[in-house]
């Protein structure tokens, strides 16, 4: 049975903000369902849910695209690939490994 404090915990929707490029950011969050994706945003309105690769990414055919957003362009997705193929300076690692890391943390 569980106990109240952890009814709360698991209702509470935590958001990772993973970084930005332009005028548009990635999230991930706690609740979301699988495959591991995240959330590309611009103006906090949907581009794309992206599954989160588990290789550098080579072009944008390599994307899989769960669901386009009312602000989806291709060129956001380009740019998308840019950064998650750049290194996250804190942690020396690819943002592809990094968004699974951080992936894997929240949906423990």
């Amino acid at each position: 049975m569980c106990s109240l404090s952890e009814k709360l915990l698991d209702a509470v929707n935590e958001m990772a903000n993973l970084g930005e490029f332009g005028d548009c950011k990635v999230i991930i969050n706690s609740t979301d369902h699988i495959p591991p994706h995240v959330h590309l945003l611009r103006n906090n309105d949907l581009v794309a849910k992206i599954e989160i690769p588990f290789t550098k990414v080579k072009n944008l055919q390599s994307l899989v695209i769960l669901k386009k957003g009312r602000e989806f362009k291709e060129y956001l997705l380009s740019d998308f690939v840019k950064w998650i193929n750049t290194i996250d300076r804190k942690l020396n690692k690819p943002y592809y490994i990094v968004c699974s890391y951080i992936w894997d943390t929240l949906h423990k």
